[in-house]
């Protein structure tokens, strides 16, 4: 008896952590706030302490590696205690999503997650450092905000999933369920109308938000009769960037010679681009089914349009080998003056897509939007890849009338099997996760 009364105090003295700092701090409605000195989430944030606000439904966490620790929120006050003083804490503050009131939305108005507008975040932090680790929101109004919709293929991110599906439950008109041809999911059947082709939603710590209510609309249950809503939480997709295609491939590049498309002497022909790209009228890339194109781009790849002239920039022939891919070190930035004036443009119409390939960047996905005026309907084909984010700007909304919204996503992707298919080998890779059972 002695022996086991000693085996569990020594259990208990070694599982036993006494705290030993702490962050804390208040909450407060800001939008103009800044981060101080040279920015990024490494800095504090400064700003007025004028408005508190209280956290109800916030959660605030201090995490490092091997330790995660949650806090409490009192009125408009957090602490959070730790167990240690290092100073590369990551201290997080959760709002409410989904939004309780979609109208009058809590987001993070400085050193905001650039993946989730919903989560304010420090960085490298010293719980010991004086002061007070302030977080500051604002208010936003993310009802009847422009959707964006895909077609046969599916959704991947780390954080949230959101496209708010314009339902009405009522019937009315002037919405996605009551307007012909306008398909009220998040994602569709391919263009070639195959049984259960539409694919899933995937998220590693979000949430996925298709209607304000909580409804989901992931599918339309006329065109998937199998797992209709389905999706799968908790999947964590392998990394595969620039620097991971780089390795693979980039020796066998060479330079780029121009702006313009190339005609490969080779398939898979490979080549390489200092600085920034930009692809417009004057230099549209159209691949043929028997090329096969990868471009490494060191620096940014810039699509741009005349204003209202529906070009199709970069295409791929199918029924072939086809492919076309651009790894890009910087951003994909879609300007505003890409896409169709006329909002009714099918995404359905093999001959709609604007951009077709496939797209990597270790920067952000961002389609652009004119802000002030209504913005032109983007279609495009492909696979699209954003290992910091995808920034989906556009609205059809004019002033204070959103109705235009209701009826017709901003953005639409359609997923482009055969450039799967077509992948060349030396893209390929094998991903293996053992682990002892």
């Amino acid at each position: 008896m002695k022996k086991l009364l000693l085996f569990i105090g020594l259990l208990f003295f070694l599982s036993f952590q006494p705290v030993s700092a702490s962050f804390g701090g208040g909450i407060y409605d800001d939008a103009n706030a800044q981060p101080e000195g040279l920015g990024g989430t490494d800095s504090r944030c400064i700003g007025s302490t004028a408005n508190e606000v209280s956290g109800v439904g916030f959660q605030v966490r201090a995490m490092r590696e091997g330790e995660d620790n949650l806090g409490t929120i009192i009125s408009n006050s957090y602490s959070v205690a730790t167990y240690t003083g290092q100073s590369d804490y990551t201290v997080i503050m959760n709002l409410p999503y989904p939004p309780p009131d979609p109208a009058n939305a809590w987001q993070c108005a400085c050193n905001a997650n650039p993946l989730d507008s919903y989560q304010c975040v420090y960085t490298n932090q010293d719980p010991d450092t004086s002061g007070s680790l302030n977080f500051f929101v604002k208010r936003a109004n993310v009802q009847n905000n422009a959707w964006w919709q895909v077609f046969g293929g599916s959704v991947f991110s780390r954080y949230n999933i959101q496209s708010l599906i314009p339902v009405n439950f009522n019937n009315s008109p002037g919405y996605c369920n009551t307007t012909p041809g306008c398909l009220p999911a998040l994602i569709g059947t391919d263009t070639a109308d195959d049984i259960d082709s539409p694919g899933f939603a995937f998220t590693l710590n979000g949430t996925i938000y298709t209607h304000e209510t909580g409804t989901s609309f992931i599918h339309d249950p006329d065109q998937r009769s199998n797992a209709i809503q389905g999706f799968a939480a908790g999947t964590n997709l392998p990394t595969e960037d620039y620097n991971f295609f780089a390795k693979k491939m980039l020796q066998d590049a060479v330079v780029l010679p121009s702006s313009q498309k190339p005609t490969p002497t080779s398939q898979p022909a490979i080549y390489s681009h200092a600085g920034n790209l930009t692809i417009g009228t004057a230099n549209q890339w159209h691949v043929a089914n028997s090329e096969q194109i990868i471009v490494f781009i060191e620096g940014n790849l810039v699509v741009d349009d005349l204003p209202g002239a529906t070009n199709r920039l970069i295409t791929v022939e199918p029924g072939g080998t086809g492919f076309l891919a651009f790894i890009v070190q910087g951003n994909v930035i879609i300007t505003p003056n890409v896409g169709y004036p006329d909002l009714n443009t099918s995404p359905t119409d093999p001959n709609s897509p604007l951009i077709e390939g496939v797209f990597v960047a270790d920067g952000i996905i961002q389609v652009q939007s004119y802000q002030t005026t209504p913005d032109y309907k983007l279609i495009v084909a492909g696979t699209f890849v954003g290992w910091t984010g995808i920034n989906l700007q556009r609205s059809f909304a004019n002033q204070d009338d959103n109705s235009l919204n209701n009826i017709v996503p901003a953005e639409s992707f359609v997923f482009r099997p055969d450039l799967l298919v077509n992948t060349p080998t030396v893209m390929k890779a094998a991903h293996f996760n053992i682990r002892e059972i």
